[in-house]
């Protein structure tokens, strides 16, 4: 984690050991100095930045979340920085946060692999917004607004980048391998046997709270415990 609150001098973290990390931005404005920014506050840091290019203005809210799917799938994120009002549809102010494309493209990010840390950004500071995001994954929340508080957003979203690349890096593999354990359990045959059933629910919800726990690890190191008791 951050260990200093000057910009830019912190603590070595796993990620900054391993010196290796992606970060996608998705985002209407990108080509309005978003991506170098973004890319510029790790041009030191051997992390791998890319943004999903597309003409946001022309094109319609299915095939953004098209090609930011299959750039996902391509890139293999471990950050996804990610705007929730990507198609000129979003602007409409009767829409709901769950038909913003923003919102489309964060549930297939979760559904790839949960592992894959998610920051919002936005210019709307509507609390509704992301609390229904969190409900299926969102990790943190920033607003594009400058104020006269430009220098401690500054540090706060360098200090969520930094903290997410270090989780993302078992975060992702955790969720793979929990993924193989239960396709395992799934392709045996005794769970179709009524008897078995319960103990098959049983340790397919087990492994889904592993996950959860081992999710909850940046809040308490004690969570890391009761994934392995899981």
């Amino acid at each position: 984690y951050i260990g200093n609150e000057e910009f830019g001098e912190h603590k070595q973290t796993l990620r900054e050991i391993l010196n290796k990390g992606k970060i996608l931005l998705i985002d209407d404005e990108f080509d309005k100095g978003w991506h170098v920014f973004y890319k510029s506050l790790f041009k030191n840091e051997g992390i791998v930045f890319d943004s999903v290019h597309l003409d946001y203005k022309k094109i319609e809210k299915d095939e953004i979340i098209l090609e930011s799917s299959l750039k996902i799938e391509k890139f293999n994120p471990d950050v996804v920085i990610l705007d929730l009002r990507l198609s000129e549809k979003d602007f409409n102010e009767n829409i709901g946060s769950d038909e913003l494309t923003g919102y489309k493209i964060l549930q297939f990010i979760k559904n790839y692999n949960k592992g894959i840390r998610v920051i919002i950004i936005t210019a709307s500071n509507k609390s509704w917004n992301f609390n229904a995001l969190q409900n299926i994954g969102a990790n943190d929340y920033v607003t594009k607004s400058i104020d006269q508080n430009s220098y401690d957003k500054l540090n706060f979203i360098k200090k969520s980048l930094d903290n997410n690349l270090e989780l993302s890096h078992f975060l992702k593999k955790s969720y793979n391998r929990i993924n193989k354990l239960k396709k395992i359990l799934k392709n045996q045959e005794y769970h179709k046997k009524n008897k078995f059933k319960d103990f098959y629910k049983s340790s397919i919800r087990n492994l889904e709270v592993s996950f959860e726990m081992l999710e909850n690890v940046s809040k308490e190191s004690k969570y890391l415990n009761y994934a392995y008791l899981q």
